[in-house]
């Protein structure tokens, strides 16, 4: 296992590349649970900044009054797709790679 670390310095990564044939690869990406966790508080403020509940002014709602409202997994899908996004590009030029056509996403835990 490869691990990268960008410089942007809240993303790190662990990155193993296996090669399927001649131009297909796979990428196993790790990425730390404190990482996860700080993209989903990322995501929590940016839900609050787009919704406004009785009783507070427009972006102000506590973390758990938007969490208890909407639920974990509106969050947590955001959260993921924003930390995949950054962190798939982050890797093709860790290994400067330019993939052919995009790539696809399998078994996320």
């Amino acid at each position: 296992m490869l691990r990268f670390g960008s410089d942007k310095p809240d993303l790190r990564f662990g990155l193993e590349i296996q090669d399927l044939s001649e131009v297909k690869k796979e990428m196993i990406i790790e990425i730390p649970a404190e990482q996860v966790g700080a993209e989903f508080q990322r995501a929590v403020r940016q839900m609050a900044r787009k919704v406004s509940l009785p009783g507070f002014r427009k972006g102000k709602a506590p973390y758990n009054l938007i969490l208890q409202r909407f639920g974990e997994d509106p969050v947590r899908k955001e959260a993921a797709e924003a930390l995949i996004e950054k962190v798939y590009d982050e890797a093709l030029k860790e290994i400067e790679y330019e993939p052919y056509q995009p790539g696809a996403l399998q078994d996320v835990e």
